[in-house]
């Protein structure tokens, strides 16, 4: 499954399912998968070869899901290797998305700054408030006044900063912002894909067939 950057109000993947396969099919991608497994990049090296020519990718209809398809030695080798495969695109694509991480961060961290700010003018403007309230006087009427005003300035501008936090809590959450991982375990059937011993076997009876009378008509015709 492709994860998701967070981005803006909506979801928003890190990279299109279809961009995402064009991707691994470069070769790039492959010698990085292929390095990080140990094994050689040469492309006339047997094993390297197999993991290249098997190596199938496809977009599942609309979805966010993409599935990996890779033929190898062994059961364990084709479940090593696939999931190779998938951590190489979950590194790529946290390489991507790092970048909206670190600003929905960092603007996470301002807006809280600015939120202790606005309480501690907030405490300060009740402590005035508080004291004023105490004294008497008609010149206090207005000044109170003012008063009153900025405190309920200094909420609504608190109450916007808290609305704008929890956006960005809500962008930061893992609902909206996860890594590219599998959706279930790797399957490996439990027979080898090849050879495929009944295809064998039809396709000799057949040859051996054709080659009978072939060599039949030969000895005839001599």
């Amino acid at each position: 499954q492709v994860g998701q950057s967070g981005v803006g109000q909506g979801s928003q993947l890190i990279e299109p399912p279809l961009r995402a396969i064009e991707r691994m099919k470069m070769k790039a991608f492959e010698d990085d998968v292929l390095t990080a497994l140990k094994l050689p990049v040469e492309s006339g090296d047997p094993v390297a070869k197999l993991f290249r020519s098997t190596l199938l990718l496809k977009a599942l209809g609309t979805t966010d899901l993409i599935q990996v398809k890779v033929r190898a030695g062994s059961r364990d080798q084709a479940q090593i290797w696939t999931g190779a495969v998938v951590d190489r695109l979950r590194k790529v694509h946290e390489q991507l998305a790092q970048p909206t991480v670190d600003r929905l961060q960092k603007q996470h961290a301002e807006l809280k700054k600015q939120m202790q700010i606005i309480e501690e003018e907030r405490k300060n403007l009740l402590t005035i408030v508080s004291k004023s309230s105490e004294r008497s006087g008609d010149g206090r009427f207005s000044t109170n006044l003012l008063l009153s005003n900025l405190l309920l300035q200094k909420n609504a501008e608190l109450r916007d900063f808290e609305m704008r936090s929890l956006a960005v809590d809500e962008q930061l959450a893992s609902i909206r912002a996860f890594p590219t991982t599998l959706v279930d375990r790797i399957y490996v059937p439990e027979k080898p894909a090849s050879p495929k011993k009944l295809l064998v076997v039809m396709l000799a009876a057949v040859l051996g067939l054709i080659l009978g009378i072939i060599v039949a008509f030969i000895r005839n015709y001599w």
